[in-house]
């Protein structure tokens, strides 16, 4: 029964309408059926009263009606029972806009639960059964917890019926498994008590010995149960029901012909190990489940949806990867199991259509329509590779594929080369130690005399082109570029003409530009006849093919501007039938990549033509176009080849661009079955993908046009900088929310990427006035709407990756922004990188979860992976942390203390990424706070000073600074480090490889450390630490503290210290020396206040000097030296 989906509230009630209500409610039962009638005619305006009527009840007689529709329920019509049943259920859903339970009063909702079980212990149809079982479940779980006191009579009234399922009516008996098995999570405290007597009972049903309904029924309340508890000992002991699954199976395959059971028992399966995959290792391990199951897979004589399942739950148990020992390393104890599974997917890849049929659809340019069979072995073979690792499937196809290859049978060579294109890129690792051994299998299969095989070599071939490269492509490009160009040269099969010109671009994208450049006037000349002779299809390929040549070798490839554009031109400007769009697309697209390598100079001629022709081209294609994506990508090359000339065209290609972002995306659920629907359509944009154990499918088309969309806005902002300003804040308002975006990384990171760059566009307008009614408040604005989605898309990012990208741009709009945020948008900022640390501790629990002896090679790369983005992440959390240090100051210390708990237990750990944000965070406590970070010296300094000597120069850089400026702002607190701070300077400087480039920053920071302690600790130091730290000036590499050392440097000459100067002032020449170097370089070493300061002190220096000294110091000098001293002195 469907009501409308909008609840229209009840007008006033008239006389009449009490009369009405007086006849419906009343104890003849006739009006009321009558009514529920028209609730489902087909007449709109019968339905349209009805509903109207029933609205007035629900609002104004619950009780009547709530007990007026479960009398309806024990009906002697079956139709007004399954109804009332509906109805009833509508009344007990709060999400239902007729939900009235709560306004029913406490003696009505009694009757009504009482009425509910005596009228479903009397049901005799199953399909109302069913119906009524359905209604008392969806009340016992829409009421408050406990449930039991709630609806007393439930529980025992279930058990008592699947206590005596034998004896009772399999009707009744299934309804009520059914309903134990929607409230087992409602009844979680009472049930385990209960656990061994409900296993017997729950193991009685399963056994029943004549009904299929009430062993199904009972698997589902058995699954239910197990799932309701959690996991323990006491647990375990339900695994024994396990063990029932494949009887079941058994007597509905083989016994009663039934596979509609069958499917129905191996959903169940499915569904249970993807949510309990721990609890089924054991019954796995156990049993011969996977064997029996896989029988059924290759049983062809049973229908594709029953073989289909059963593969799927093999699939199934291969994803379902959650240690410890994991079903990983499971499956990989049973390799003959694995090799039975690769063996029937390949089998089904011999359900291919006859040629005639495949060679129509090609010609048409579209997907052959293979079968069901075919798509999902596919599909399936992906899952597989990717669940089990290649090491495991190249054994497996190692054991299966030779036969396949070298049969008789066309088709059987056609399976065996589409298996290996599919299994490649999860095997690439272990295909490349055979390489030549596939190479050849595949290049002589290109000679097959069947079309079919030889497509199929083809596309091998262009397979691992993408996966094994740049290997194959270094050790055969010899043979494979000779294979395809005689591929090229069939023009009695265009199929294999266009295929080899994909392989040819997937050559062409994985190569070195070195290896392709001989061949590349063969391989132009080659095209272009392609372009002058090929069909449509050949010609796309064709276009494709010049298009990746332009692309991998740029200005190189400018020398065929001449040779290609006036045929690339007549396509774009000739193909003009609706047919023909995707090639003139695709040429658009060429023609830009090839003005690209050429120069905005000589592209001129053509770009004002082929823009025009873009823009029209546009307007003129439908959405969700696929040749749209050429089109947006040929405006992002032609905008990065013209530059800021590429300005005049924004406006006419913004509305699409906009458009084509702001794409809606819709999923579907598929059935398990429903994996190859999607092929069997023409729908070629459908794809499937299995998100949080469920079959989705969705359009990959809509997707790719948005994450093109997304990139295309991105790189028009980058190349056109503050000309950007007029789109600033509409980008930013459709951009910034698909940070969200849950359905494509692209769209995500493009989006992020755009933030900063967007406030950097508008902030440039209005510094540059090109932007007269902008200011900086139009920028906080701007801001303010960004940061929120950006701590969003953190907060729900999965992908580690693509969070570490939104981390980046948050810190770059940090940077643009730092003096405009608020107290509460720091305060945002920090609740989300304290959900980051969070996020960061429970993945490494689970890593340590997971990492045991029996954990995969594969396994142990993915998790490797990870800590490497997670170092990324924790990067980007100290150079933000870092931002915010530097704008609030001390202000921002209580933030830092709540991070404490996350931080504090970094300082013992290991890892040198970990230990480099550390010492970077608190450099800039010490140096932005002042005595307020006093208190954290005594957990950090000895972090700093273990990391001076650390192998790592970046981290011994940033420790070295940090001692430098705790012996600045420390005052006492650092005067107990002062030893050990001496001692690990001294080590930085006279080490043997001080100055080489890997360590000449961390020596200058050192030298500059050492100089503050002599300058604030002088206490503590002796003298002969100043007269090495002059020794070792001037620094040259890290400017800013060469600037801060030698200003020190000026500083202490002019205050004449001793230390400095040294008896009968010896070390004058030394200062001499370091002054006019300093002087002399490039760029300079000193602020212009200190260079005049240095000009002066060389004055006097060489003042108090004898002629013969001043001599001699001048000969000692380098010439670039003697010639800045000369000009001091002559000036």
């Amino acid at each position: 029964m469907e009501l409308s989906r909008f609840r229209r509230r009840a007008p006033p009630p008239s006389d009449s309408d009490d009369e009405t209500t007086d006849k419906l409610l009343g104890l003849d039962e006739r009006p009321f059926m009558k009514l529920m009638s028209f609730l489902l005619s087909n007449c709109n305006t019968d339905r349209a009263e009805a509903e109207e009527i029933l609205v007035n009840l629900s609002e104004n007689h619950p009780d009547s009606l709530c007990l007026k529709t479960s009398l309806v329920h024990s009906s002697p019509l079956r139709e007004m029972r399954f109804h009332a049943a509906i109805l009833l259920r509508q009344f007990f859903t709060p999400t239902s806009e007729f939900y009235l339970w709560p306004r029913i009063s406490p003696q009505f909702q009694y009757h009504t639960k009482v009425i509910l079980l005596s009228a479903l212990s009397k049901e005799k149809i199953r399909y109302v059964a069913i119906a009524k079982s359905d209604t008392i479940s969806e009340l016992a779980c829409a009421l408050p917890d406990p449930l039991f006191p709630q609806f007393p009579q439930l529980l025992p009234s279930v058990l008592y019926s699947m206590c005596l399922a034998r004896s009772q009516a399999p009707i009744f008996v299934e309804a009520n498994l059914r309903i134990f098995a929607r409230i087992t999570y409602k009844l979680a405290d009472i049930l385990p008590e209960r656990l061994i007597t409900l296993r017997s009972i729950l193991s009685g049903c399963i056994g029943h010995p004549y009904s299929s309904d009430v062993r199904v029924a009972a698997l589902l309340a058995a699954c239910s149960f197990i799932q309701c508890l959690p996991p323990s000992e006491d647990r375990d002991k339900l695994q024994s029901l396990l063990a029932f699954f494949y009887p079941v199976v058994d007597i509905a395959l083989y016994k009663d012909k039934d596979e509609v059971v069958v499917q129905k028992v191996l959903e169940l399966l499915i569904d249970f190990v993807r949510a309990e995959p721990n609890f089924c290792r054991k019954f796995v391990m156990g049993t011969t489940i996977v064997r029996d199951i896989l029988v059924i897979a290759a049983n062809d004589q049973l229908e594709n949806g029953t073989r289909h399942l059963a593969l799927e739950f093999v699939i199934t148990l291969a994803e379902a990867r959650k240690p410890p020992p994991g079903l990983t390393a499971l499956l990989r104890k049973m390799p003959l199991r694995v090799c039975e599974l690769f063996a029937i997917l390949l089998e089904m890849l011999v359900d291919v259509n006859n040629d005639m049929a495949w060679l129509n659809a090609w010609s048409q340019g579209k997907e052959p329509d293979e079968s069901g069979n075919y798509a999902l072995a596919l599909e399936s073979l992906d899952r597989l590779v990717f669940a089990l690792g290649g090491n495991t499937i190249v054994k497996a196809a190692v054991d299966v594929l030779p036969d396949y290859l070298n049969n008789l049978y066309w088709k059987k060579r056609h399976a065996a080369l589409v298996g290996l294109a599919q299994i490649s890129h999860g095997c690439s690792k272990e295909m490349l130690q055979n390489l030549k051994g596939i190479i050849n299998t595949v290049l002589n299969s290109f000679e097959d005399p069947n079309l079919r095989v030889r497509w199929a070599a083809i596309n091998a071939l262009g397979q691992l082109l993408i996966d094994l490269c740049p290997a194959l492509a270094n050790k055969f490009h010899g043979r494979v570029l000779p294979a395809l160009n005689k591929a090229m040269e069939d023009f009695e099969n265009p199929c294999i003409q266009a295929h080899a010109t994909i392989a040819l671009v997937n050559f062409i994208e994985n190569c070195n530009g070195l290896i392709l450049k001989p061949y590349l006037d063969g391989i132009v000349r080659k095209l272009v006849v392609l372009l002058q002779q090929g069909n449509q299809i050949v010609q796309e390929g064709a276009v494709s093919a010049l298009t990746s040549s332009a692309d991998a070798l740029l200005t190189q490839f400018s020398n065929y501007y001449d040779a290609v554009m006036p045929h690339l031109m007549h396509i774009l400007t000739n193909s003009t039938d609706k047919n023909l769009r995707m090639l003139r697309a695709k040429s658009a697209d060429c023609i830009s990549v090839v003005g690209l390598s050429a120069g905005k100079d000589k592209f001129g001629e053509h770009v004002e033509v082929v823009m025009q022709m873009l823009i029209s081209l546009r307007s003129s294609l439908n959405p969700d176009d696929p040749a749209t994506n050429y089109v947006l990508q040929a405006w992002e090359v032609i905008c990065k080849c013209l530059d800021h000339d590429f300005l005049p065209y924004m406006t006419a290609i913004m509305p699409s661009l906009l458009e084509s972002a702001q794409l809606e995306f819709d999923l579907g659920i598929a059935s398990a079955d429903s994996i190859a629907d999607a092929q069997d359509s023409d729908d070629l944009g459908t794809e499937t993908a299995t998100i949080r154990g469920r079959r989705i499918r969705y359009r990959i088309s809509i997707l790719e046009e948005k994450a093109l969309a997304c990139n295309v806005l991105l790189g028009c902002i980058e190349v056109l900088g503050e000309q950007f300003y007029p789109w600033t804040k509409k980008v930013a308002l459709v951009l910034a929310p698909l940070i969200k975006f849950n359905y494509h990384e692209e769209v995500r990171k493009a989006s992020a990427r755009a933030m900063p760059e967007l406030l950097h566009s508008a902030a440039k307008a209005i510094k540059k006035g090109i932007s007269p009614d902008h200011d900086k408040l139009c920028i906080k604005e701007m801001f303010d709407f960004i940061l929120p989605e950006l701590l969003q898309g953190i907060h729900k990012e999965q992908d580690l990756e693509t969070c570490t990208i939104i981390l980046e741009s948050l810190k770059e709009c940090l940077k643009l922004i730092a003096t405009l945020k608020g107290e509460i948008q720091v305060s945002n900022i920090m609740e989300e990188i304290k959900h980051l640390f969070t996020s960061r501790d429970s993945r490494k629990r689970e890593r340590k979860r997971i990492k045991t002896k029996d954990c995969p090679a594969e396994d142990l790369a993915l998790i490797n992976k990870e800590k490497e983005h997670e170092d990324l992440i924790l990067e980007q959390i100290g150079e933000c942390l870092s931002i915010l240090i530097k704008t609030s100051k001390e202000a921002f210390l209580p933030y830092f203390d709540e991070l404490s708990v996350h931080i504090t237990p970094m300082l013992e750990s290991k890892s040198i990424q970990k230990k480099r944000v550390l010492v970077g965070i608190f450099d800039d406590l010490a140096d932005q706070c002042g005595d307020a970070a006093l208190k954290y010296y005594d957990a950090y300094l000895p972090v700093l000073l273990d990391a001076c000597n650390n192998n790592d120069f970046i981290l011994r850089q940033s420790a070295l600074f940090g001692v430098g400026i705790c012996a600045k702002f420390g005052g006492s607190k650092f005067k107990p480090y002062c030893s050990e701070a001496l001692s690990k300077i001294y080590n930085v400087i006279q080490r043997q490889n001080a100055l080489a480039p890997d360590h000449v920053l961390a020596y200058d920071n050192a030298v500059s450390a050492l100089g503050k302690l002599c300058q604030f600790h002088r206490d503590r130091v002796k003298a002969k630490a100043v007269v090495t730290w002059l020794n070792c000036l001037p620094i040259r590499h890290d400017i800013g503290e060469a600037k801060v050392v030698h200003e020190q440097l000026c500083s202490m000459v002019e205050s004449s210290d001793r230390r400095l100067l040294g008896e009968n002032n010896k070390h004058h020449f030394k200062i001499i020396s370091v002054y006019t170097e300093v002087l002399s370089s490039k760029p300079p070493l000193v602020t212009k206040g200190t260079s005049e300061r240095m000009v002066n002190s060389l004055k006097e220096l060489t003042k108090k000097m004898s002629q013969a000294t001043l001599h001699k110091t001048l000969s000692s000098l380098s010439v670039n030296q003697q010639h800045v001293l000369r000009s001091v002195l002559n000036c």
